[in-house]
């Protein structure tokens, strides 16, 4: 968890480090941090007899929303971000987790 975790702060040092030096030239630069997302990597099976719909129940009933956040969502903050109704938005990372980090 050290590599993690230090690896997820270095990019949000990078983000905001990257803004400040492209705020002159009219580039915004932020970042999308999905929580437990409903893809084939995160439901694969650990062990043979594990089930994917058991392993996304447990996952999701870990989470506040208590679901796992749908990879079109992901799209969806992602593609806001890349339109002019975020313009006042630079150097910060939005997360889409469901919650995952406030609990």
């Amino acid at each position: 968890m050290v590599a993690y975790a230090a690896s997820k702060a270095a990019l949000g040092a990078i983000v905001r480090v990257t803004a400040l030096d492209l705020v002159e030239r009219g580039v915004r630069v932020n970042a999308v941090a999905p929580g437990p997302t409903r893809t084939a990597g995160l439901l694969r099976p650990l062990h043979a007899d594990d089930d994917p719909a058991i392993r996304a129940e447990r996952i999701a009933s870990s989470l506040p929303s208590g679901r796992l956040t749908e990879v079109g969502e992901v799209v969806e903050v992602v593609m806001f971000l890349a339109s002019s109704a975020s313009s006042a938005i630079n150097a910060t990372t939005l997360l889409a987790d469901g919650g995952w980090n406030a609990a």
